[in-house]
């Protein structure tokens, strides 16, 4: 038996682990909440749909995610919103919106990547899945939660930066858009939903009240053992919950410990004693994970959000073409070909052409030195061929 000082400096680590709060974060976590609960109320009866903690691809790195705060589903369109506990005096450019005080930053470029991937995973499906000819609007806004929040400006380009009480004004993104049929908003729906099935640990606070962290257990996890089971096998176990068996009382006499009940897929649970020192893969979308993860010691709570180790979210990266007819963007010149024409960067692994045909009948030599290869041009979209993932692009009315 361990000896009484040890007993109860052991009693003090699991209740100061069990109970600790990150407020900071945790302040964040229910600003997102509430905002949600808010347009969930009010625009909840005019047919809005909201789902949160949404894991997106992330086009530009091999592996990783990043997460939109919320996703509403309007009658029209798709607003990404992104939710901000910022206090104090916010300024607003063009670039992007700055904290006065505390230098913390957001640049707008974020809205529109997620804007460029989440049309990148919509687009496509909906046209070949023959619901609608192409996907609605997308937009985005960002609604700061604390009450102090002041901003220079409500609106900067097309992004709304919103208080909580007028958050509700996402609706006039869609001024003049045609209403979505069902099978679109439906097919929406379900495509989403599967981006929002992530695993959650609570492991800090007491009851529902403590941080909560949402993300994936990594995939390259090894196993933990306890009662012949591996805890860390979703397609086994849907979660557990880890409680300390501390007690003043008992700690006089004995060791304490943690218990461990585990919920089995089948709805059985099984009840057993892990060891303090053990640690679980640290979760956090689109970062990855701490190499020795965290102690079970902080941790109450896990549930997994899927049966499989199959992630929908790992087949949807870099799949469709985010562009439509008439579009007018930016992109790279990438290289010239004497029949094909001039090849245009529009993204990272993202090429359109602009066929000979359209181009001055310059041959391919003096091609190249009137577009030198990474030169920046305007180029409007003329035809996008999503079964061959192929964008005709011409220069818009008055470019060169």
């Amino acid at each position: 038996m361990t000896g009484f000082h040890t007993r109860f400096q052991l009693r003090r680590r699991m209740i100061d682990s069990y109970e600790e709060r990150n407020h900071g974060e945790e302040a964040g976590l229910k600003g997102e909440e509430i905002a949600r609960k808010n347009l969930e109320k009010k625009l909840g009866p005019q047919g809005w749909h909201f789902l949160t903690g949404v894991l997106i691809p992330d086009p530009n790195r091999p592996v990783g995610r990043f997460e939109i705060d919320i996703v509403a589903i309007s009658p029209k369109g798709i607003v990404l919103i992104e939710v901000k506990h910022w206090k104090g005096k916010i300024e607003v450019s063009e670039d992007g919106m700055k904290q006065t005080k505390g230098g913390v930053d957001y640049p707008f470029g974020r809205l529109d990547d997620r804007i460029n991937q989440v049309s990148r995973i919509l687009r496509p499906s909906i046209i070949l899945s023959g619901v609608a000819e192409d996907s609605p609007p997308i937009k985005a806004a960002i609604i700061l939660t604390h009450r102090s929040s002041e901003v220079s400006a409500d609106t900067m380009g097309q992004h709304k930066i919103l208080n909580l009480k007028n958050s509700t004004a996402i609706k006039s993104l869609f001024d003049g858009e045609d209403k979505m049929n069902n099978e679109t908003r439906n097919h929406i729906l379900e495509k989403l939903m599967l981006f929002g099935t992530w695993d959650t640990i609570q492991h800090k606070g007491r009851e529902e009240s403590g941080l909560i962290r949402w993300g994936q257990i990594p995939e390259e996890k090894q196993e933990m053992i306890v009662e012949g089971i591996d805890i860390l096998d979703r397609t086994r176990v849907s979660g557990f919950t880890i409680e300390p068996i501390c007690g003043w009382f008992r700690t006089l006499f004995k060791t304490p410990y943690l218990k461990i009940l585990i919920k089995l897929r089948t709805n059985e649970t099984i009840e057993s004693e892990i060891s303090i020192d053990s640690r679980i893969p640290w979760i956090q979308p689109g970062i990855g994970h701490m190499s020795e993860g965290i102690p079970l010691i902080g941790v109450k709570h896990l549930d997994y959000g899927r049966e499989t180790d199959e992630d929908p979210r790992d087949f949807a990266r870099l799949e469709g073409i985010p562009y439509s007819k008439g579009d007018v963007i930016r992109g790279t010149v990438d290289g010239w070909h004497d029949k094909h024409g001039l090849f245009i960067e529009l993204q990272p692994n993202m090429n359109g052409l602009i066929p000979m045909s359209l181009l001055p009948s310059l041959g391919l030599d003096n091609l190249k030195i009137l577009y030198p290869r990474g030169t920046s041009v305007r180029v409007v979209v003329t035809r996008v061929d999503h079964r061959r993932s192929r964008i005709a692009l011409n220069f818009p009315e008055g470019d060169e």
